[in-house]
């Protein structure tokens, strides 16, 4: 496939956004490359977005407008990706921007080959300081092909960990989609997820050293909202779905960045349990981890181990703490 034939598909959800999606659009209309679409899904705005989104589409036919009642991120990512046309998508957010050649650099690098995830820099935005992100930091280009994104981490965790997390910085390739969509709810971990599922199935991928998101740091963010029992409890289903799901793949292989996210479930039932959540739904996540972490030979923190051993005694001792904390 030659480069200028590679689509990519961008999904935008929004919601209220009239603030920043202008300047959000504006970054995609402005690529060097010209061989894109912007799927923007407005999830039930009850300001101008919605507007403000028509008058680009109107504008510009490769910005493809989707609206629909108010249902959460979940809703309007799962939305959005049952629209994708492009060879590749990838996600940002209404209050982000992509660098104007970031398409450009990316295709610039395949011929016929082309792989299954492409990882990119991302630069954080906090009101008018700026910063990168060092964490998941690409210095050099990279291309692998034949061998799974999981081996390669085992050996490479940091420079491979933007392909584990968020679901922003990386581009997909659509034909390995699928059926595979954002679980739950509520939106928190549904990014990491998805990520780490897709990372799962891909057999080749490339690190590119471009600055090519902005991501906007805001305190009203998704990782900012208080996590309520109803929030925690749509957190413990989807991971529960997700290891599941690992479970499918061969070899047992779990990447470093997954086996953190063994101890963010963990964290996550211990604080459910701290709400007095169903002991029923803490008993089923308690089996389950322990299940999961014989499975990957996996020994979580210690502060956890009692709380796996005993978790009937666990849950009881937490619920007991969270009655006698809240008469306070």
């Amino acid at each position: 496939m030659k480069a200028d034939q590679i689509k990519f598909s961008v999904i935008m959800p929004a919601y209220n956004s009239e603030e920043y999606v202008r300047a959000a659009v504006d970054s995609v209309l402005h690529q060097t490359y010209t061989n894109w679409e912007l799927i923007a899904v407005n999830d039930g705005s009850t300001d101008s977005t919605l507007m403000i989104l028509m008058q680009y589409a109107s504008a510009d036919s490769r910005i493809k407008v989707f609206s629909k009642e108010n249902g959460g991120y979940v809703s309007a990512v799962n939305y959005g990706l049952n629209q994708v046309t492009g060879d590749y998508f990838c996600f940002m957010g209404s209050d982000d921007q992509l660098s104007s050649d970031l398409f450009t650099e990316i295709s610039a690098h395949f011929t016929e080959k082309t792989p299954d995830m492409i990882g990119f820099n991302t630069v954080k935005c906090l009101e008018s300081q700026r910063t990168r992100d060092f964490e998941t930091f690409f210095e050099t280009y990279e291309e692998m092909y034949d061998v799974s994104v999981c081996t390669y981490a085992k050996q490479h965790p940091r420079h491979s960990a933007i392909f584990f997390i968020r679901d922003t910085a990386k581009l997909y390739k659509s034909s390995l989609l699928s059926d595979l969509r954002y679980y739950g709810t509520y939106g928190m971990d549904a990014d990491g997820i998805f990520s780490m599922l897709f990372a799962n199935k891909a057999q080749s991928f490339a690190s590119v050293p471009v600055e090519g998101y902005y991501w906007t740091i805001r305190s009203d963010s998704l990782s900012g909202k208080q996590m309520t029992k109803e929030v925690n409890a749509d957190r413990i289903h989807n991971w529960i779905r997700f290891f599941k799901e690992l479970e499918k793949y061969p070899n047992n292989e779990i990447a470093p960045a997954e086996v953190s996210y063994i101890n963010c479930f963990l964290n996550v039932v211990r604080n459910y349990a701290f709400q007095n959540g169903s002991k029923d739904l803490i008993l089923e996540s308690v089996r389950f981890l322990r299940r999961t972490c014989k499975h990957y030979s996996f020994k979580p923190f210690s502060r956890f181990r009692l709380f796996l051993r005993f978790p009937t005694v666990s849950a009881l001792v937490f619920r007991l703490y969270s009655r006698i904390a809240g008469a306070k």
